[in-house]
């Protein structure tokens, strides 16, 4: 439940989970002009988002008086006001201007830390209220202002940052992680060194603590930027390229009409003056189809992100019969029938035969789940020697901690041993045949479960305990 109040500066604030010990306080960006203050659309999805998921959390979205960077210590008497109101340990969000507004109330008692989204860092802006604080940054390297749209580019953001660490202050900076230098999913790569935090099973409950292990940022998480030099730009623009053709081909799937469809669309969307109006929400939709996978454009892209796509495609189907039921081809209801159906079937083609095939999907995991029960694995620490995935499972299900597989180097059995009594393992799981780089004397076999082929996913699962 939400409610609004009024601060004491006269700004407004939005509370959401108002008895919880803890606060998160959102700073929304503004613009040159001074302009009243609204309430934050990026502020408004994070609290959507995270109030259910974090009840132990208050969260406070302020709208400011007027939202303008020319008028900063007006923004920022709204912040000290929020956090005056909640008075309570505070995480500041502050997202493009509102990460200035976070940096320079950062030195009130209730702070712990602030959190920059794209922060706005300019030279002028003091840092001293960080001293004592943690400085967090999320940035995209493809961040920047562009004409009209106020922005933050990551270099931008980066100097400020740095001009912070020159101070002592602790935190980290995120870009993306597919730079040139980057090698596959940090986990595949790391071994044994992914230490899950307390209470969670492994890692990758929460994908950024791997900015926290030194290996993962070696081998995988360099930051960069596509601007930093040709090579980079070239690496980025042939992700573009990759990234595209996967979602041309995943589109293609969804329907083999898609292409056809979506260029239908687009020829649609130039029509004549006087049909413009008629044609708008085909405008949208063809907007929003090209907007939705551009993101994933520039980082990765895979069918999972793009089922919306799917949604979208469907609805710009339905928008074109719309309009190709009025022309005279098609006045026959039979005719109409005939299209309608053998589109619909173009959308069901790849969802049906995909649901039949994966009906039996993981079947085999929670059957070695079952197969466990009665081995005490609790609070182990265990690792295995492929199928992280598979491994997560069991370790979650036995109340296990999870450090991770091997990486793809070829161990000598002594090397194998040194590092998983290196990360401290208390227990090795061997997904199918044993390895050459097992030496049975320095474990004991503690289980052996098979369960039957032709269900999908691993069918025998070995572990042994360290001695």
């Amino acid at each position: 439940m939400t409610r609004i109040v009024q601060l004491s500066s006269g700004a407004d604030a939005r509370l959401a989970n108002e008895a919880a010990p803890l606060a998160v306080v959102l700073l929304n960006g503004g613009s040159a002009r001074a302009v009243p203050g609204t309430w934050s659309a990026t502020s408004d999805l994070l609290a959507t988002e995270l109030i259910p998921r974090f009840p132990q959390l208050a969260f406070v979205e302020v709208r400011y008086r007027l939202k303008t960077w020319n008028a900063l210590d007006s923004c920022m008497a709204d912040g000290r006001a929020a956090l005056d109101l909640v008075a309570r340990p505070s995480l500041l969000v502050g997202f493009s201007m509102g990460g200035a507004v976070s940096i320079g109330i950062a030195s009130h008692s209730d702070v712990t830390a602030v959190l920059g989204l794209a922060p706005w860092i300019p030279e002028r802006l003091a840092l001293d209220g960080l001293r004592g604080k943690r400085l967090d940054v999320l940035h995209g390297s493809w961040d920047r202002y562009l004409p009209g749209i106020p922005g933050v580019s990551a270099a931008s953001s980066k100097r400020g940052f740095e001009r912070a660490q020159a101070l002592g202050i602790n935190g980290t900076y995120n870009q993306q992680i597919v730079g040139p230098d980057a090698r596959d999913r940090p986990i595949l790569q790391i071994g044994f060194d992914a230490e899950p935090r307390p209470g969670n099973t492994s890692v990758w409950e929460d994908p950024a603590d791997f900015y926290k292990v030194p290996s993962a940022l070696e081998c995988c998480l360099k930051p960069w930027s596509p601007l930093s030099s040709a090579r980079a730009f070239k690496h980025q623009l042939r992700l573009v390229a990759s990234n595209a053709r996967t979602t041309l081909q995943e589109l293609q799937i969804f329907s083999c009409f898609a292409s056809a469809l979506l260029v239908i669309g687009a020829l649609l969307c130039i029509p004549l003056r006087d049909a413009a109006k008629r044609h708008l929400p085909l405008v949208l939709a063809m907007g929003t189809l090209a907007l939705y996978p551009a993101g994933y454009l520039l980082v990765y892209s895979e069918e999972r992100y793009l089922w919306p796509v799917l949604f979208l495609l469907i609805a710009l189907t339905g928008q074109l019969l719309t309009l190709a039921f009025a022309t005279h081809f098609l006045a026959d209801p039979r005719r109409r029938v005939l299209l309608a159906a053998v589109l619909a079937l173009s959308f069901v083609k790849m969802p049906l035969p995909r649901l039949l095939g994966s009906r039996e999907f993981g079947r085999n995991t929670s059957r070695f789940v079952e197969a466990l029960r009665g081995t005490d694995l609790r609070d182990k620490r265990i690792a295995s020697d492929e199928d992280y995935g598979a491994s997560t499972i069991v370790a979650y299900y036995a109340g296990a901690k999870y450090l991770g597989q091997n990486p793809p180097v070829k161990w000598t059995p002594a090397d194998l041993y040194a590092a998983l009594k290196k990360a401290r393992v208390d227990y090795y799981l061997v997904w199918d045949k044993m390895g050459p780089d097992v030496d049975l004397t320095r474990f004991e076999r503690v289980k052996d479960v098979t369960v039957p082929e032709g269900n999908g996913g691993q069918t025998k699962l070995t572990i042994l305990r360290l001695l």
